[in-house]
């Protein structure tokens, strides 16, 4: 349109003067002349002083035609972007729904492929979880971190598949910087969770309660709750359980190694039965109410510790250091093993050391030779004490009601070895 105008204006410019020119020349050359005279009385060249300014008008009035055209040229450009940009815009928002729509979809057969009874479609559905939020972490990654936690709580029971449940706890926390779910709180509570090993992964924050365990190592668990939770035959090794809540945890069989547990830990009543612990560090414990039945202590530490109420019977400690600890009373050593073990700076009251031997490790799997326990008379031998005070405190042979009291104890280990055995066929 703007090529058009421009044109056409053209056209009248010249035609006009091509009129002019032919018609009435005689009569443009006698105003000009007459109108350059007034302008210009006393110059000589004053037609030439008035061309030039005719032509400076008419140059002046081109350029001025050519920046409006430039104008409308600009205007137009700007025009064709807008409409361009809109165009994109709509292209874009079609492209983002039809993406929504696809991932939707794939994120609705993924969550199916769950319910499956097949173990490749079900992996094949954690897959694609996984998937989606690498794609979407904004978007996705904290409904499948409940999806999938949903999914452990409900199938992690009796006949569950490890593989599956494996697959799922190495995906949600394993010990990554780039791992999307590195910011939620797992939720396992109740879940069976026997034969699946937590290696290099971080829980923190989670919720483990009443669930069955086996292995952990090289893992975090600070200010995870494992209230009422289970420990079966498994090893625990290098851990951090800093500010952990444990009540009413047990732990039946296997091997505590490389461990620290510290007094801002909450713990409360713990059990342990036939647990062997290496390298373990109770510093700075508070040991209340806690049960070690016939446990292996091995290069282990209790430096400032609080140990109150607490059973040992039948336990073996070799090469264990107890050191400056602020409280040990009211505490049952009954049959136990010392053997280069060291007491230092330590005040002993109302505790039962009858029957604390230098010799014959108790093992709990010749539990039917506990009666030649009855022979042994208190012994320090296996003790290097220094800097200790005894204030009533039990020591002598322990009788047949001991023993008894203790068979009772293990009994009730072997039961729940056995019913968790049997659960597990």
């Amino acid at each position: 349109m703007i090529k058009n105008l421009l044109k056409f204006v053209y056209f009248i410019i010249i035609l006009s003067i091509f009129l002019l020119v032919i018609f009435k020349i005689s009569i443009v050359k006698e105003y000009f002349e007459a109108f350059s005279k007034w302008l210009f009385p006393e110059n000589p060249n004053r037609n030439g002083e008035l061309f030039k300014i005719v032509l400076s008008i008419l140059g002046a009035l081109g350029i001025l035609f050519g920046l409006y055209i430039s104008l409308r040229r600009a205007k137009a450009i700007e025009e064709g972007v807008k409409k361009q940009g809109l165009a994109i815009n709509l292209q874009s928002n079609q492209i983002e729904l039809s993406r929504k729509s696809q991932t939707d979809e794939r994120f609705k057969n993924a969550v199916e492929h769950l319910g499956s009874d097949s173990e490749p479609i079900i992996l094949g559905g954690i897959a694609e979880l996984n998937q989606i939020v690498k794609e979407y972490p904004a978007e996705y990654s904290e409904i499948v971190f409940n999806i999938l936690n949903s999914y452990i709580r409900s199938n992690a029971k009796k006949n569950k598949n490890t593989t599956v449940l494996q697959t799922i706890i190495n995906s949600l926390f394993k010990n990554s910087k780039k791992n999307p779910y590195k910011n939620y709180k797992g939720n396992l509570r109740g879940a069976d969770l026997i034969g699946v090993e937590f290696d290099n992964l971080i829980l923190d924050n989670s919720d483990l309660s009443r669930c069955k365990l086996s292995n952990l190592k090289n893992s975090s668990f600070k200010n995870v709750d494992l209230q009422y939770s289970l420990f079966f035959f498994g090893e625990v090794e290098n851990i951090d359980f800093c500010n952990t809540k444990m009540h009413k945890t047990y732990f039946y069989g296997g091997r505590l190694k490389n461990l620290q547990l510290n007094i801002d830990s909450e713990f409360g009543t713990l059990g342990f039965f036939n647990i062997n612990f290496n390298d373990v560090s109770f510093d700075s414990c508070n040991i209340h109410d806690w049960s070690f039945i016939a446990c292996n202590f091995n290069k282990c530490t209790f430096y400032s510790t609080h140990i109150l109420h607490s059973k040992f019977s039948l336990s073996n400690f070799n090469e264990v250091v107890f050191k400056n600890l602020n409280s040990f009373s009211n505490n049952d050593f009954r049959a136990a093993f010392f053997n280069s073990t060291t007491m230092e700076s330590v005040i002993i009251i109302h505790s039962d050391f009858r029957g604390l031997r230098n010799e014959s490790e108790f093992n709990i799997h010749f539990r039917n030779e506990i009666n030649e326990l009855l022979k042994y008379e208190t012994d320090y031998k296996g003790i290097d004490l220094k800097n200790v005070e005894f204030f009533k405190c039990q020591t002598g042979k322990i009788s047949q009601e001991d023993i008894d009291e203790i068979l009772v104890i293990l009994d009730k280990y072997e039961n729940i070895v056995f019913d968790k055995k049997q659960s597990n066929k």
